[in-house]
């Protein structure tokens, strides 16, 4: 199991809005900052926080790895409501993220499943969550 987790949206160190900020806190104690990255997707708006869908886009975000990995993705799936029920809105997934230096590394991070883009303007272009939150 890879101990890294990739987060994109309210789970990213840098956001100080309310919608996660106990979570962020924890990660804080359960994980330590690795730095930016990126991952092959779309992000998209839904709402008070982005979602992430397969596309050729770029998603940026940052690597967390995890001290404990299967207690931290135990209460992280819970918050984003995994309970692999074909209801879930998002699934847990592994895939490559590359970071700033160039090196490869397998992340655990949550995409939509089954999302259909309903309008254009739902694509968060760049893949910056950060570009939403605080413009």
């Amino acid at each position: 199991m890879t101990p890294f987790f990739f987060a994109y949206g309210t789970l990213r160190p840098d956001v100080t809005g309310a919608l996660g900020k106990e979570q962020r806190a924890r990660l804080q104690v359960e994980a330590e900052v690795v730095g930016p990255a990126h991952v092959t997707g779309q992000m998209i708006l839904m709402g008070d926080y982005p979602g992430l869908i397969e596309g050729d886009g770029r998603v940026l975000g940052v690597i967390y790895q995890l001290k404990t990995p299967s207690d931290t993705l135990a209460w992280l799936d819970a918050y984003e409501g995994v309970r692999g029920q074909s209801s879930d809105e998002y699934q847990r997934v592994v895939r490559e993220a590359q970071r700033n230096t160039g090196a490869s590394v397998s992340v655990w991070f949550y995409l939509l499943k089954g999302f259909r883009i309903p309008n254009r303007h739902d694509i968060i272009h760049g893949g910056d969550w950060s570009t939403v939150i605080w413009s």
